[in-house]
């Protein structure tokens, strides 16, 4: 091979790989662009979500115009974003995270779109990073299904998730207590008053087993408000 010919060569292997690496570093760039905007619409989608309970709590004799104007204007809000959201996942889905799929399915809910919302859900269980937030992602599942009033569901999803974790630590019993917390509100909105006190006594007896005493008090306290909110004034 003369050296003309192994000049020409090199010339294309370094042009070759001068184009890879600038396709790397340009997809990169994209990749990172994405993922900040991502973050932007995630933090937006759990502030509209906190809004939008705040305007739910407020009692029927106080809503006006004003109050189902902005419940409309809170649900296009999450539409658009919602729709970037989703855009941005397809794009680039490795980068996305559990907490990432959970807000989306936030935004999801806020605008109807329960199918996809549940798909979302569950997405976020598959991108857990520990059992400690596969947890967490089980039992909202759990509730967004009891909230669909898919219960029976709902219930393998909470007995899925208090299964994870044995009793033998306060961490474990705290985080196992407020599952079955979170079971006790999810069975007495849908209207199991009785499933509803079964779920206090578990989790309040777990509450009990927990040998630090701060940590006890503070669970105890936390779900003596919840309760209390199930009774007539």
């Amino acid at each position: 091979m003369d050296t003309s010919t192994v000049l020409s060569a090199i010339a294309i292997i370094v042009s070759v790989a001068s184009a890879l690496i600038a396709y790397s570093l340009q997809k990169s760039d994209s990749q990172r662009s994405a993922r900040e905007q991502l973050s932007k619409s995630v933090a937006e989608l759990i502030n509209l979500n906190s809004k939008n309970y705040h305007i739910w709590s407020t009692a029927p004799e106080q809503r006006n115009a004003t109050y189902y104007q902005e419940i409309s204007s809170i649900s296009q809000i999450a539409a658009s974003i919602t729709r970037q959201a989703v855009f941005l996942v397809n794009s680039f889905p490795d980068m996305v995270t559990d907490v990432d799929y959970v807000a989306i399915a936030q935004g999801l809910t806020l605008v109807g779109d329960n199918v996809l919302a549940d798909t979302y859900m569950q997405n976020a269980i598959s991108k857990s990073p520990s059992n400690f937030y596969r947890i967490i992602n089980l039992r909202g599942y759990a509730d967004f299904l009891f909230r669909q009033g898919r219960h029976e569901f709902a219930r393998e999803k909470y007995q899925e998730a208090v299964k994870i974790f044995d009793n033998d630590t306060d961490f474990n019993k705290a985080t196992n207590g407020y599952t079955y917390q979170m079971w006790m509100n999810s069975e007495f909105y849908s209207g199991f008053s009785s499933e509803s006190e079964s779920h206090y006594q578990r989790a309040l007896g777990i509450y009990n087993s927990i040998s630090n005493q701060m940590i006890k008090i503070y669970n105890i306290n936390s779900i003596g408000q919840a309760r209390a909110a199930f009774q007539p004034q």
